[in-house]
C-alpha cells in the first residue's frame, strides 16, 4: 500500500498533488500569492474548526437521539405529534423566530439580480443541450400546469389526464414572454402554439399524454 505524500503549506499538511494543482494550475490564472491563498486557509481553519467540531458533535448527539427514540418504538404505529415533541424537546426543531434580512457584499448577479435556469451542459454537444433545455421548460410547463399559478387548477377527473383546454396557457404564457423578450420576425406566438400544443409530453416533459 502505498503512502501518500504530503507538504507543509502554513502549517497544514497537504497531498502533495493537491499542493502542485493549487500552486501551479489554479493560483497562477487569479493572481492570487501561494503564500498569501494558504496562509488564509490555515487561519480559517484555525478559527473555524473548534466552532465546526462543536456543530459535529450537537449533530451526532441529535441523531443519537432520533435513533433511540425510533428503536424504542420500532412496531408501534407513528404518532407525529409525539415525534414532533421529542424533536422540539432535543433542540432539532427550534421556534421560528423574528423577521430577519441577511445583507451581504460582493455577491455575482448571477446569484443576486439575475432569475433563469442554470444548464451545465457541453455546448459542444447539440444533443446533451437541447435535453437540458427541453428538461427546463417541461419543468416550467408542468409547474404552470400542476398548480394554480394561471389561475384555477384542472377540473378532476381531468388532473389524472390531459386537460386540452387548460393546457393553452402553460404554454401560451411562456412563449407570449418569449415573443415580448425576444420577438420573432417570423412567426407571432399565436402562429407558433399549434406547434407545440400538437407535440407530444415526450418530447418536453417525458411523459406519453399528448397536448
Amino acid at each position: 500500500m502505498t503512502t501518500a505524500a504530503y507538504v507543509d503549506r502554513a502549517g497544514l499538511q497537504i497531498g502533495t498533488e493537491l499542493a502542485d494543482f493549487i500552486d501551479g494550475e489554479a493560483l497562477p490564472v487569479t493572481g492570487v500569492d501561494p503564500a498569501a491563498f494558504w496562509d488564509g486557509l490555515a487561519g480559517l481553519i484555525r478559527d473555524f474548526s473548534p466552532r465546526n467540531s462543536e456543530l459535529l458533535e450537537t449533530r451526532t448527539t441529535l441523531q443519537a437521539a432520533i435513533d433511540r427514540w425510533h428503536r424504542e418504538r420500532a412496531g408501534q404505529p407513528h404518532d407525529a405529534s409525539e415525534y414532533r415533541a421529542m424533536l422540539e424537546d432535543i433542540g432539532y426543531l427550534v421556534p421560528v423566530g423574528p423577521a430577519f434580512a441577511i445583507d451581504t457584499k460582493c455577491d455575482d448577479a448571477e446569484i443576486t439580480d439575475i432569475a433563469g435556469p442554470q444548464l451545465v451542459v457541453p455546448v459542444t454537444n447539440a444533443r446533451y443541450a437541447i435535453n437540458a433545455a427541453n428538461a427546463r421548460w417541461g419543468s416550467l410547463y408542468d409547474a404552470l400546469y400542476g398548480t394554480d399559478a394561471l389561475g384555477d387548477l384542472p377540473e378532476p377527473p381531468m388532473r389524472s389526464t390531459t386537460d386540452p383546454c387548460a393546457s393553452r396557457s402553460p404554454t401560451a404564457k411562456p412563449a407570449d414572454r418569449l415573443t415580448r423578450c425576444r420577438p420573432s420576425p417570423c412567426l407571432p406566438a399565436t402562429r407558433a402554439m399549434p406547434n407545440i400544443r400538437s407535440r407530444s409530453f415526450s418530447s418536453t416533459m417525458g411523459s406519453a399524454s399528448s397536448w
